[in-house]
Formats: C-alpha cells, structure tokens, sequence
C-alpha cells in the first residue's frame, strides 16, 4: 500500500506539472499563432475540453495520495506537495472558471453557431495562459518537492530503494 501511494503521489503529480507545462510553452502558443480568430476559438476549446479531465485527475490523485503519504509518514514534504495540488480546484473553479474559462467557452460555443469572433478573444486567451501559468509553477513546485525528497536520500519510504 506505501509503495501504491507513493507510486501515485510522484507520477500524479508530474502529470499534472509536465500537462501544465506543455500546455503553457505549447499549446497555447500555437493556438494563438492559428490566423483565423475562428480557429483560435476552436482550438481552446478543444483543448480545453481534452486537458481539463486530465488536470483535474491528475490533481485530485495526486493530492490525495500525497496527503495520505503525509498522515502516514508525518513528513511535511507530502503535506505541502498534496495542498499545492489540491489548491487547483478552489483556484480553477472559483478565479479561472469565471475570470477566463467561462467566457472562452461561450464564445467557442457563439462561433461554433456561427456568430462573429468576439474582438477580445486573444486578449483572453492571453489572460488565461496567465492564469494557467500559475497552475504550472505550482504544479513545478509539488513535483520539484517530491523529486528532492526521493533524491535526497532522506527518504524513509519504499520509493527508489
């Protein structure tokens, strides 16, 4: 069971930060270099709908084990790994969702009916990469605990021994 959670922790966990990551670096750069506004439109939403499930699976499960590890083990590394990740939800739901995510969508959704491309659609897209950004780093910063804890040597788990 220790090797199952720790097993989950780390490689939830790095899902979450390299999907973040690549999405950051490439996907949104390429979305804003398609030319037609319209595409831009689509192509976010698409997106978004394939990514959203993943993050959202990768975040619960690897907080999740990473605060079991932590109630299990006492080590504050899992704690602090396990809350940055479960930060995502409240930060996605209750500041992306609203500020960027709902109006990307309604106008994805306006295009798709065949309605003009509203004139700020970069201009949010731009904001949400911001948003997304913090997911990113956050997401860097629970792996990057998780990897100097196991490279460390310090650890007492069954993980790399």
């Amino acid at each position: 069971m220790q090797a199952a959670l720790e097993w989950s922790s780390l490689t939830n966990t790095s899902l979450f930060a390299g999907t973040a990551l690549y999405v950051s670096l490439a996907v949104v750069p390429g979305i804003l270099g398609f030319v037609s506004p319209a595409l831009r439109a689509q192509a976010w939403d698409s997106m978004f709908r394939n990514v959203a499930p993943l993050q959202t699976a990768t975040s619960i499960f690897g907080a999740s084990s990473s605060l079991a590890l932590w109630y299990k083990s006492g080590d504050k590394t899992f704690l602090y790994s396990g809350l940055l990740l479960a930060a995502m939800g409240p930060y996605t739901l209750g500041v992306m969702m609203p500020l960027v995510n709902n109006p990307l969508l309604s106008i994805a959704a306006s295009v798709t009916s065949g309605a003009p491309v509203a004139p700020h659609l970069d201009a949010l897209i731009t904001k949400w990469s911001w948003f997304h950004a913090v997911r990113t780093v956050l997401g860097g910063v629970a792996v990057g605990l998780l990897f100097q804890y196991y490279i460390s040597g310090q650890n007492k788990l069954t993980l790399f021994k």
